[in-house]
């Protein structure tokens, strides 16, 4: 199958006006030649780009242009400023619109000579793909073909080919390749070589030649691009005419040209809708305790471990760190009861032997391994829904010709595939997970009627498989994304793009450490899981980055509708955290300072003024001179229908929450948010009463008062300390909004 492109897209014909109206006034083939901020003696070469306009005329198209879009208009703009931003919500097509804007400022106004800037392999590979793709595209509507070529510091007569030829010449460039610049002759050694003189460029330095055609500078990605001094200096060392910045999140502001934010995006239908479905181990009783590292300085001896931890009203992982003699259970560490008999002993910090013990307890924490927790079982959940998910779409959309994806971000490629003593490939525990609950689904009476389609098999290795770097042994690794290693499989990833949307590859689950966060993305993906231990660094956009667009079927033709186009995140977080993560990351960008959230009237707190002889109660073993004045019968029953609708609904070992959000009228909703799945874990009872007396305050009378109103003590016997955390928490909330001391 071929992918068919729309030609006729309103907004991104806006898109590429945006860019070209900004040259208005200049004539195609002018001789004259004006950046002089670079004044080093270099000679343009004679098919560089040309630019006649004076700052005055730039300024008045910038500003027609940002009035057009319904932008801020820019005062200035200086001749070492010709930077411009376009902003385009993932997933809208801002490469296809950058390629087109080419066509057309060669069109108009003859330019020809660009560099498309990418952050790394992913991008890069990703771009040349797509040049590929839209070769025919481009050649019927303009009647011209670019030429474009990923830069090889092994081909640098490449360069001069660029430098030379006529017509639309496009260089690929990682920023990687030509930011190690020195003016020091005598440190040139440790250059880029396109910073080195080179024989088959008569002695020239192939930087020498690029800076002589003034390229237009495209810089895809430019949050990840130029984000440092050195790397702003490398785009400078360009001698750029201008330079074109796109992304759906920029973070450096220049002059901004055009904008099509998340909200319109969703609005017009251009992307997928989101549903993120979130896993949580709710209130859980079970320990989870993770070692990621020792340290020994001078002054202290500490350790670097991952815990659950209450903050607020919310249980969440954090990493704490923690030197001997710490009460893992302390209020300023994890603040939950489970961990009250975790008291660190000692940590040992030797290169190898990393560990942490705890007094009187079994448990040795050794560096990168977990122990307790539903760690491993939440996964499975994630794994066993994103499967469910995968495998109901695939009934409503293979009659419409729709291929459902489905892509899981890991953490350690061993947990997918990993090697015994011998250099053997076994599968490791996520691919062993996947193939039970694949096999298991697949046989359910309602999914049976899949098997009779094209391309669907029953054989769970047949359907999924990984993407990762390679060693020289052939052996697979973890690697942050940017390596030699990884060239080969992003290009075949890559490469394999259109052939993967076929009915007639069976391939439908796609595991990937690093290989396929940036740069990658496939329009029928329509999970995204996230299977990552800890919290990912990857910002919320980037990952539902992979599935946004709009999905093909087998003709390579975009199919649309809201009904059809739902992009499924099975988060390795809470539902509520994803969804605050998502949002506090589009206001920043979006809606910086125009309050674009409505805080809950009901979340805040406040403290009446209640008369004397209300009610009384008075702590236990003081001496009466503080007391705490408040309606007791009214808060008996107020915590009473606390208990009642927090703790029956959220009290459990895993919950799994799903809902949709939703970016119309410039705000993001949550629907249909419901507990589908609940599990709990039997303990020991320990003495309630005490526990709750010593947190509150509060009579043992007043306690039971409670406990047995709400009738919630059945919970109490599946999740003991669980039940006493979420407790102690509600009452003190209750108490918050009714104290008056004196």
């Amino acid at each position: 199958m071929k992918l068919k492109f729309d030609p006729s897209l309103t907004y991104q014909h806006e898109a590429v006006s945006a860019v070209t109206d900004l040259f208005l006034g200049q004539a195609t083939g002018q001789v004259s030649f004006s950046v002089p901020h670079y004044s080093d003696g270099e000679e343009p070469c004679p098919c560089a780009n040309r630019l006649a306009l004076g700052q005055e005329q730039l300024l008045a198209n910038l500003q027609a242009v940002q009035f057009r879009g319904g932008l801020s208009q820019d005062s200035v703009l200086s001749k070492e400023d010709l930077n411009f931003d376009v902003e385009m919500e993932t997933g809208t097509g801002k490469t296809y619109v950058y390629l087109r804007t080419i066509y057309e400022l060669n069109r108009k106004y003859g330019f020809s000579k660009f560099i498309i800037v990418v952050p790394g392999i992913a991008v890069k590979e990703s771009v040349h793909k797509f040049f590929t793709m839209t070769r025919a595209h481009f050649k019927g509507l303009y009647n011209i073909t670019a030429e474009s070529f990923v830069y090889d510091s092994g081909k640098l007569e490449q360069v001069r080919s660029y430098a030379a030829g006529d017509g639309i010449q496009i260089m690929i460039i990682n920023i990687d390749a030509f930011r190690k610049s020195f003016h020091d002759p005598e440190k040139e050694s440790k250059a880029n070589l396109i910073h080195r003189a080179n024989e088959k460029l008569n002695g020239r330095k192939p930087m020498e030649l690029i800076r002589g055609t003034r390229p237009i500078v495209i810089i895809d990605e430019p949050q990840s691009v130029d984000h440092t001094l050195k790397a702003k200096e490398a785009i400078r060392s360009l001698a750029p005419l201008c330079i074109l910045r796109y992304s759906a999140t920029h973070r450096e502001k220049h002059h901004l040209v055009y904008q099509l934010s998340a909200a319109q995006a969703f609005e017009l239908g251009l992307v997928k809708q989101i549903e993120v479905a979130g896993f949580r181990a709710a209130f859980s009783d079970s320990v989870f305790l993770k070692l990621l590292g020792t340290e020994h300085t001078k002054t202290s001896i500490v350790a670097q471990v991952e815990a659950e931890v209450r903050r607020k009203q919310q249980v969440m992982r954090k990493v704490l760190s923690v030197k001997p003699g710490d009460c893992l259970g302390d209020r300023c560490l994890t603040n939950l009861s489970r961990y009250s008999g975790y008291v660190v002993e000692t940590i040992c910090c030797k290169p190898g032997e990393e560990s942490v013990t705890f007094f009187n307890r079994e448990e040795i924490l050794t560096c990168g391994q977990s122990v307790g927790g539903a760690d491993l079982q939440r996964k499975r959940l994630q794994i066993r829904r994103t499967v469910q998910e995968h495998l109901e779409k695939e009934l409503r959309l293979h009659s419409i010709g729709v291929k459902v994806l489905s892509l899981f971000f890991i953490d350690r490629v061993s947990n997918y595939r990993d090697y015994d003593s011998a250099g053997y490939p076994q599968k490791g525990i996520y691919a062993i997970i996947f193939e039970e609950e694949y096999e298991k689904l697949i046989q359910n009476p309602k999914f049976r009627p899949l098997l009779n389609l094209e391309g669907i098999s029953p054989i769970a290795p047949e359907v999924h498989n990984g993407y990762f770097a390679q060693d020289r042994k052939g052996c697979l690794k973890d690697t942050a994304g940017n390596t030699a290693e990884d060239e080969d499989v992003y290009g075949l990833i890559m490469r394999e793009k259109e052939r993967l949307l076929s009915f007639d590859t069976k391939l439908r689950f796609i595991f990937s450490h690093s290989a396929l966060r940036e740069g990658w993305d496939s329009p029928n993906v329509f999970q995204i899981c996230t299977l990552n231990e800890t919290c990912s660094n990857i910002k919320k956009r980037q990952e539902i980055g992979r599935g946004m667009r709009l999905c093909v079927n087998q003709n390579g033709d975009r199919v649309r509708g809201n009904d059809i186009n739902v992009l499924t995140v099975m988060a390795n977080e809470s539902y509520e955290e994803f969804a605050a993560a998502l949002q506090n990351e589009i206001a920043a960008d979006e809606l910086p300072t125009s309050g674009f959230f409505v805080k809950n009237a009901g979340d805040r707190l406040f403290v009446p003024q209640m008369p004397k002889g209300k009610g009384t109660e008075e702590k236990p073993g003081s001496s009466g001179i503080e007391s705490v004045y408040f309606d007791t019968e009214q808060f008996v029953q107020n915590c009473i229908k606390e208990f009642q609708a927090k703790l029956s609904a959220n009290l459990g070992g895993i919950l799994y929450q799903k809902g949709r959000l939703d970016l119309s009228d410039w705000k993001i909703r949550t629907e249909n948010t419901e507990v589908l799945q609940k599990e709990s874990f039997a303990q020991t009872l320990p003495d309630i009463l005490s526990f709750l007396q010593e947190k509150t305050n509060l009579t043992r009378r007043t306690i039971v008062r409670v406990l047995v109103g709400s009738n919630t003590l059945h919970l109490f016997q599946n999740n003991p300390f669980a039940y006493m955390d979420a407790a102690a928490n509600l009452m003190a909330d209750c108490m918050s909004r009714s104290l008056f001391t004196v």
